[in-house]
């Protein structure tokens, strides 16, 4: 069947869940209902490249890809714990470990700010071990991928987070809750943490850029187009498709190496695969300008 044929519902739903996401977010972050989280910390979500899957992993005594399928089975990071008989807690304390050492750097570098950082180092409270309920840890945004901003929202990049969703979609399965419950599975962290590809890295270091030089360029108001920030750079933005193209590409193959999917589920993920990067680079607001944000300096 042509997952193409349902993206319009896909992206329907995502969206719907993306939004109630973000007021979670905003609300761990201390801000009000509907408020944002800084350029900086957008920027500072969207470059996080630590491996945390093997982090995780490492800690559950299992490899990245054992962890990988469970997340497409559709299981909680809890319940991989319970079922590998280690405590979440300790998961949580390897991740949350790796995530400070990240976020220390970021406010060194200045993307964020302390007391920013402060918050997001503040431990979240686990879910039970069967909710797929989202607890971002501390001002959360512990995501890493940075898909869910902007326009990026309708980009269904095959990726951990996505492939269980556009896998259902694709059988015309319905989607449990109606919503985009697999970005919860992660417990209180995004399972977007343990994508393979980053999209704003892949298309930072095309440019020449820095990653968070890069989204902060493109969430600062009036806010900019990878176009314009490539044409800036003297850079074709066909390279950026090129690169993010090949890059989710290599990620299904070693999925289908790692027997994480089958070459038959890659060639269906595929299939929508050109569409959704060429919407991404070619998105006038790939990650929308926030006239609430101000720059981190």
């Amino acid at each position: 069947m042509n997952i193409g044929k349902f993206a319009p519902k896909a992206s329907i739903v995502i969206a719907a869940t993306i939004m109630a996401l973000g007021a979670q977010q905003a609300s761990a972050q201390g801000l009000p209902p509907g408020g944002r989280p800084s350029v900086g910390l957008q920027a500072f979500n969207a470059c996080t490249v630590t491996d945390y899957a093997t982090v995780a992993a490492t800690a559950l005594n299992i490899t990245p890809a054992q962890l990988r399928a469970s997340f497409v089975k559709g299981q909680t990071l809890t319940q991989i714990a319970t079922s590998a008989n280690v405590p979440y807690q300790t998961v949580s304390d390897a991740l949350q470990a790796a995530r400070k050492i990240d976020i220390d750097q970021a406010v060194k570098d200045g993307v964020i700010t302390q007391a920013e950082g402060t918050t997001l180092e503040t431990p979240a409270t686990a879910p039970a071990p069967n909710s797929t309920r989202v607890v971002p840890t501390g001002g959360g945004g512990i995501g890493g991928g940075g898909q869910r901003s902007g326009g990026a929202a309708g980009n269904q990049f095959p990726d951990i987070s996505t492939i269980n969703l556009l896998l259902q979609v694709a059988s015309g399965t319905p989607v449990a809750g109606g919503g985009f419950g697999q970005r919860g599975n992660g417990g209180a962290f995004n399972v977007s943490l343990f994508d393979r590809v980053k999209p704003y890295a892949v298309a930072a270091q095309v440019l020449n850029l820095k990653c968070t030089d890069f989204v902060i360029s493109l969430i600062t108001p009036p806010g900019q187009s990878i176009p314009t920030v490539a044409a800036a750079q003297k850079v074709d933005p066909q390279a950026v498709t090129d690169a993010l193209t090949k890059a989710y590409q290599t990620a299904l193959a070693q999925d289908v190496t790692d027997n994480i999917i089958t070459q038959a589920q890659s060639d269906q993920l595929s299939t929508t695969l050109n569409t959704a990067v060429t919407t991404f680079v070619n998105n006038p607001t790939p990650m929308q300008a926030r006239p609430q944000a101000t720059a981190t300096q």
